[in-house]
């Protein structure tokens, strides 16, 4: 049985890891994607005020997803599969 709740720990584990390193990965092409647009605005006023709101969802996106990734680590430190505990043999 500790076999398969190991299984499922480590299953979840590592899809919580992909979901985390996605996230980030989006914010940061979202972040320069914005970055980008702000640079070619060309003086318009409504694009570079665009591009600014797309700099700052992303980086408010990627403090989200650090702090989940931190929160989730946490939970994960603190609530561990524990044995269940046979009881002794008496002679």
């Amino acid at each position: 049985m500790q076999n398969f709740e190991s299984a499922i720990q480590s299953f979840f584990s590592a899809i919580f890891s992909l979901f985390i390193t996605i996230s980030i990965s989006v914010a940061v092409v979202c972040f320069a994607w914005g970055a980008l647009t702000y640079m070619t605005s060309g003086g318009n006023v409504r694009r570079s005020e665009l591009a600014k709101a797309a700099m700052a969802a992303a980086i408010i996106g990627l403090l989200l997803v650090l702090s989940a990734g931190a929160f989730g680590a946490f939970i994960q430190s603190t609530v561990t599969v524990s044995p269940i505990p046979t009881p002794l043999a008496t002679p």
